[in-house]
């Protein structure tokens, strides 16, 4: 296993958050089919991570949860109305921009329902996270990860080709009505052991 990989997961455990070290996408996808329940329910924000790892299609397939997936919304106020429910929800799973080897969580979103759920509201988070997010430094080059490495490619897969990191490739700070980054979640702490899990791979994926 990276021993980078084993230095980030001792300083999440230092900071009270639960972790757990896996090999590749398909053992994380089976740790998270295990930690949510029958009866319960889930939601989550857009990430390529947990799309690739064929985590979200594994929820789907399950009939004994109720799943809030607003990618079967038919309009978008029925979207809007199901990532509120994501607020609400027993579990939320996502990943992480950027996880600095001390153990802090870093997510910039553009509506900001991803920010807004892991922060508060669920009762457990899942976060997903390949080696390729960690960065071993400051919160300022996590930043800086997230904004020139998650961010380019994020955009031209969206498609908003307005927006500064589309046209350049890096972060420009720009004012386009289509930027994708709003809002910077930090995650530093938590306050009991019961309500973030991560799942470290020791793989690339995602942005």
């Amino acid at each position: 296993m990276d021993k980078q990989l084993r230095k980030t997961a001792g300083n999440l455990k230092r900071r009270r958050i639960n972790v757990s070290l896996v090999g590749n996408a398909a053992e994380a996808r089976d740790m998270v089919l295990g930690l949510v329940k029958a009866g319960e329910s889930i939601g989550w924000g857009g990430s390529m991570t947990c799309a690739d790892a064929g985590i979200y299609d594994a929820l789907r397939d399950r009939k004994d949860i109720t799943v809030f997936d607003r990618d079967n919304a038919k309009s978008p106020e029925e979207s809007d109305m199901t990532l509120h429910k994501c607020l609400g929800a027993d579990w939320f799973v996502t990943s992480a921009n950027a996880l600095l080897s001390d153990g802090r969580i870093i997510n910039i979103d553009g509506r900001g329902n991803r920010v807004a759920a892991t922060i508060y509201g669920p009762r457990k988070v899942i976060f997903v996270i390949g080696k390729n997010k960690i960065v071993d430094g400051t919160l300022e080059e996590g930043i800086a990860r997230v904004r020139n490495i998650s961010s380019p490619p994020n955009v031209k897969r969206l498609g908003k080709k307005t927006t500064g990191c589309y046209i350049t490739g890096r972060c420009t700070d720009c004012s386009s009505d289509e930027r994708i980054c709003r809002s910077v979640g930090i995650i530093e702490w938590q306050k009991n052991n019961n309500g973030i899990y991560v799942i470290l791979v020791d793989e690339d994926l995602g942005y």
